[in-house]
């Protein structure tokens, strides 16, 4: 038979250590792959689907950035729902932007800034208000925001900018449905508070 080890005053106090670092890089690991996922979405929707999103009527152009925009605040809001954190969404829009640049290394200035201002003004308004995606009116109104200042749809302004802000309130909500309803499996949510409270 193998020694047996017997219990002591201090041991659960050392498993009980263990278990809460277990948790926390378990939930870090859960919301680094969320905010990954939302930044290769934020990459596909920059580089694919917006340039051919937009179109012209007469002598306005509406720009494919603003046709999208729900499709862009839905992966910051996303990113900032299911993980529970401010800066979420611009860390995913850092990964866009990695990506963009492995593909586009000639990218210039203002559009660096264009594809970091969308993630960056959704976080900043989480945080001025105190919300984590956490109701429908942040949602609505963080998404419609984040996504006017999306790419050009705020270079191109007017209808470009009205448009965009429709569209991206309607991502915020679908954001806040999605990352609501995946909540209420409890998995995530039994992590994080778990992790908060120890």
């Amino acid at each position: 038979m193998g020694k047996q080890i017997l219990p002591t005053e201090d041991r659960p106090i050392v498993h009980g250590v263990k278990m809460e670092k277990q948790i926390r890089r378990t939930a870090l690991l859960f919301d680094g792959l969320v905010i990954v996922a939302c930044g290769l979405l934020l990459a596909w929707f920059s580089a694919i689907i917006a340039p051919s999103a937009g179109f012209t009527i007469g002598e306005i152009i509406i720009s494919g950035d603003a046709v999208i925009g729900g499709l862009f605040s839905f992966a910051y809001l996303f990113a900032i729902g299911m993980t529970g954190r401010y800066g979420a969404a611009t860390v995913a829009c850092l990964v866009q932007l990695v990506i963009l640049l492995c593909a586009v290394p000639s990218l210039k200035i203002i559009q660096i800034l264009l594809l970091l201002s969308g993630g960056l003004s959704a976080d900043l308004l989480m945080k001025m208000i105190r919300h984590r995606v956490c109701c429908a009116r942040c949602s609505l109104a963080v998404g419609a925001v984040s996504a006017a200042l999306t790419g050009l749809s705020i270079v191109y302004g007017g209808i470009n900018i009205l448009i965009a802000v429709l569209s991206g309130g309607l991502g915020g909500l679908v954001a806040y449905t999605a990352a609501g309803r995946i909540r209420t499996w409890g998995a995530r949510e039994a992590i994080y508070n778990e992790a908060e409270t120890k």
